[in-house]
């Protein structure tokens, strides 16, 4: 194996299989967690998101849509689908029709006391009415 590349440690490629030549390298670290054992179809550190038919790691998408991992991972956590958690903010829908009006999600959230991500939420991903988004409570944490 040799000494020890800079940034690099050792990573078996079969992971089933024993620390020996042919099944070590040298791999950085996200080469190892992209080697990771799946257990129970989840690997706490590797996140997957399937977008457009094309299934990539979380690290990967956010590098791929300059876009950090933790806005990704918050957008996530606020109920935005795959798709919408790796779209820059100037994709997010921001608009809505209200009386054959264009309004500003922002302002709509604003004036009836709830956060613009739970609207959206609730209108986008859980696909309620514009009605019901805007007059059922907000539970508090």
């Amino acid at each position: 194996m040799g000494d020890r590349p800079s940034g690099m440690s050792l990573d078996r490629i079969d992971n089933n299989g024993n620390y020996e030549h042919g099944n070590c390298r040298w791999a950085t670290a996200k080469e190892q967690r992209h080697n990771q054992r799946i257990k129970n179809n989840n690997i706490s550190n590797l996140r997957l998101l399937t977008v457009g038919g094309i299934t990539k790691c979380l690290s990967d998408r956010a590098i791929e849509k300059g876009i950090g991992e933790s806005t990704i991972r918050n957008r996530l956590r606020k109920s935005f689908s795959e798709e919408e958690a790796i779209a820059p903010s100037s994709h997010l829908k921001k608009f809505v029709l209200l009386n054959g009006e264009k309004v500003k999600l922002f302002d709509l959230a604003k004036k009836y006391g709830i956060k613009t991500n739970t609207l959206r939420s609730r209108l986008y991903s859980y696909k309620w009415s514009l009605s019901d988004a805007l007059s059922k409570p907000v539970k508090k944490r």
